[in-house]
């Protein structure tokens, strides 16, 4: 496609979600063995390939979209086929893939919310700014009070160059859920990539005041204020940063 995906990386294991993982695995495991469906064996088949998923091991997602495929040839109606398809090739990094296969879902069933959400986040990472941001404005009609939608709203409308409605949305959506860092992180980037960088450190300031520990909050504040030639003020917040992660990621 000739963009690169996301980074897939584990830093460490959490044992809970091992054993969720595992158990998750083990039920698609049994489900398709018992399935008396042929299309539905191989979506089975297909959705556990891609549990048994890690980065670098692509027999996986081989076998997963061999699977998906075969499904989808057996019932061209099924949905969460095209919607397993998606994330095959977005976990390979074929964004342009991807985006096409959840379009398909969400031509299949236009009214399901969690299509439409993971299918404007597909397309968001892809660059279709624009349909993505119609999938948003549809999964709004079924969940106006969701937070991450106007934030991701916010994200593809200042994608567009749409400045204030951007604002607006993501002020929306930090009146919504206060106490999450997304939104504020995006209003204070749109204000820090327009070079107005007292209005992003106002951001990350307000934000800080309900999320004190926040890494990426203090980051970006930090950010803010070397855009303001504040550079040592920037360093004690950076050091900050560090002693919270406990690494040099923030250098």
């Amino acid at each position: 496609t000739g963009k690169a995906g996301p980074r897939f990386t584990f830093k460490a294991k959490d044992p809970g979600f091992e054993a969720l993982r595992a158990e998750t695995l083990a039920d698609l495991q049994r489900a398709a063995r018992l399935s008396p469906r042929e299309s539905e064996k191989a979506l089975l088949e297909g959705a556990a390939a891609l549990a048994s998923w890690r980065p670098g091991q692509d027999a996986d997602l081989d076998r997963a979209e061999a699977a998906l495929r075969r499904s989808r040839e057996l019932a061209p109606n099924d949905a969460y086929a095209s919607f397993l398809l998606g994330r095959a090739r977005f976990m390979r990094g074929d964004l342009a893939g991807a985006a096409d296969r959840m379009e398909e879902a969400v031509a299949l069933i236009p009214a399901d919310f969690d299509t439409l959400y993971s299918a404007a986040l597909t397309l968001s990472y892809a660059g279709r700014h624009a349909k993505g941001l119609e999938f948003v404005e549809r999964a709004l009609e079924i969940w106006r009070e969701n937070y991450l939608l106007w934030s991701k709203r916010a994200d593809l409308l200042a994608q567009l160059g749409r400045e204030q409605p951007a604002l607006d949305s993501y002020e929306q959506a930090i009146d919504l859920e206060p106490h999450q860092p997304q939104p504020y992180v995006g209003l204070g980037y749109l204000h820090y990539s327009k070079e107005r960088f007292q209005e992003a450190r106002e951001v990350y300031a307000r934000a800080l005041k309900v999320l004190p520990d926040e890494p990426s909050l203090i980051e970006a504040l930090g950010a803010s204020l070397v855009g303001l030639g504040r550079l040592e003020e920037a360093e004690k917040v950076m050091e900050r940063v560090v002693a919270l992660r406990g690494d040099a990621e923030a250098y």
